[in-house]
């Protein structure tokens, strides 16, 4: 990330198939929170864009993207990434149905705020 997102996303496929089991969806995921934790707010948007590109199919990579957004105040950005990950919510592969229905109920409020 030192080197900025284009050289990142340039590669991230190459760690990812080398590195399988070390860059899956929630250890990506990860990452992303822990520099949004530190705000590094450019560097976890960046993050996480790679995980939604990995993982189109997670509500989850959706959600972890528009809180990115919502903290660094990219409030029109934040909103569409909640709405991603509500209509991801129906095809979301994951059989864990209780993290899908927090994960709806956390999205339908954050939205419900941002609109105001």
């Amino acid at each position: 990330l030192e080197k900025g997102e284009g050289e990142a996303a340039r590669l991230f496929p190459e760690f990812k198939k080398t590195y399988l089991d070390k860059f899956n969806e929630a250890a990506v995921n990860r990452a992303g929170y822990q520099l949004m934790s530190a705000r590094r707010l450019k560097e976890a948007i960046a993050v996480l864009k790679l995980n939604v590109d990995a993982h189109p199919e997670s509500a989850n990579v959706y959600d972890s993207l528009a809180e990115a957004y919502m903290n660094s105040g990219e409030t029109s950005l934040a909103i569409t990434y909640y709405k991603k990950a509500l209509e991801a919510i129906p095809k979301d592969p994951r059989p864990d149905k209780e993290f899908l229905d927090q994960l709806k109920k956390g999205a339908e409020e954050k939205l419900k705020a941002l609109e105001k």
